[in-house]
């Protein structure tokens, strides 16, 4: 189940890094909740990655009532 797990969030991220490229809002998002997923970063890197994602997740619901 883990290694479904990892693949799983693999391709997620890969999908993220793809959507980057094109430019595409939420993409970031992506990629910072895989990173998150991931874990093993040291704690001033996962309380960046949290703040980050609060920016993000706000922009997000701004576009979707727009």
């Amino acid at each position: 189940m883990l290694g479904r797990l990892t693949d799983d969030l693999e391709a997620r991220l890969v999908h993220g890094d793809d959507l980057m490229t094109k430019g595409a809002p939420g993409a970031e998002l992506i990629v910072v909740q895989c990173e998150l997923e991931r874990g093993g970063f040291e704690r001033a890197r996962g309380i960046e990655l949290r703040k980050r994602e609060v920016v993000l997740l706000r922009k997000a619901r701004t576009r979707l009532r727009d």
